[in-house]
């Protein structure tokens, strides 16, 4: 049986790597202590994260989605 404790947050950062999402958010799923929010900060140049969060999200209870898309995620002067 999968533990919830009602505290755990986990934020995602994101940028043109769907495929590392994809792996990173389903294997949150997998832990012993499932998270009670899930923050997804995405700025990718497309829309594939958004889609698959926007379908993904109806189908998992009790646990807060929350996708933010940022036009830029990394701090100027920093890089990328």
């Amino acid at each position: 049986m999968k533990t919830k404790i009602e505290k755990i947050s986990v934020i995602i950062p994101t940028k043109n790597f769907f495929n590392i999402f994809v792996k990173t958010f389903n294997s949150l799923f997998n832990q012993t202590i499932l998270p009670s929010e899930i923050v997804i900060v995405d700025s990718s140049d497309d829309d594939k994260i958004q889609n698959f969060v926007n379908r993904t999200k109806n189908e998992i209870d009790n646990i807060n989605i929350n996708y933010i898309k940022v036009k830029h995620a990394f701090p100027r002067g920093s890089k990328e």
